[in-house]
C-alpha cells in the first residue's frame, strides 16, 4: 500500500512539472476531465519540408482553469479563401499509439498534420487557406488561419493530407 502511494505521489508531481503526462487507460485516482474547444488554442509550432511534403507541428494548449485529457486523433479540415470546408478528407496516419494525455493548465499536448504540395502536381492541386480542428471526439471546432494559401497536391496523386494522433511530447514516435 505504502510503494503505490509513493508511485501515485511521484506520478503526480511528474505530471505537474512537465505539464502533459501519459496514462494507460487504467483507472488510478480521479481522472481529468475530457478537454472542451473553449478551454484549447490551437497554435503552428513549427513548420518543416522534405521532399515535396510538409509537416505541421502543431499544439493545443490548455487555458482552462484545471487539467483535462486529450486521446486520439484530432479531426482536421481545409477551408476556402471563405471559410467553408473544402471537400477533401484529412486521413489519421496509421501504425502510431494513442494514449491519454493528460494537459496541465497551461501546458500542451502536441499532433501533427502533413500534405504533400502542390509543385510537383501541378495542374493537380488546390489551395487552402485555413484549418478548422476539432479535438479527439468532439464537435466544437478550433479555425486557424494561415498567412497566405496552402497549395496542396490533389489526393489522387500525391495522396490524402494526414493527421497524426495527439501526443505528450512535441517529438513524433511511432
Amino acid at each position: 500500500m505504502r510503494r503505490r502511494a509513493w508511485a501515485m505521489a511521484a506520478c503526480c508531481a511528474a505530471s505537474v512539472a512537465f505539464g502533459a503526462s501519459v496514462t494507460n487507460g487504467s483507472s488510478v485516482g480521479l481522472s481529468s476531465p475530457r478537454c472542451a474547444p473553449s478551454r484549447l488554442r490551437l497554435t503552428v509550432l513549427d513548420i518543416q519540408g522534405a521532399a515535396g511534403h510538409r509537416y505541421w507541428e502543431m499544439a493545443l494548449r490548455n487555458v482552462g482553469a484545471s487539467s483535462c485529457r486529450l486521446q486520439g486523433y484530432p479531426g482536421v479540415g481545409l477551408l476556402d479563401g471563405h471559410g467553408r470546408l473544402i471537400a477533401d478528407n484529412v486521413e489519421r496516419q496509421s501504425g502510431f499509439a494513442t494514449p491519454s494525455v493528460t494537459v496541465a493548465r497551461g501546458r500542451r499536448a502536441y499532433f501533427t498534420f502533413a500534405y504533400v504540395v502542390a509543385g510537383p502536381c501541378f495542374p493537380h492541386d488546390f489551395k487552402a487557406y485555413g484549418l478548422e480542428v476539432y479535438p479527439p471526439n468532439d464537435r466544437g471546432r478550433l479555425l486557424l488561419s494561415t498567412h497566405g494559401a496552402l497549395e496542396v497536391c490533389d489526393r489522387s496523386i500525391g495522396g490524402p493530407p494526414l493527421v497524426y494522433p495527439i501526443r505528450a511530447t512535441k517529438a513524433l514516435s511511432s
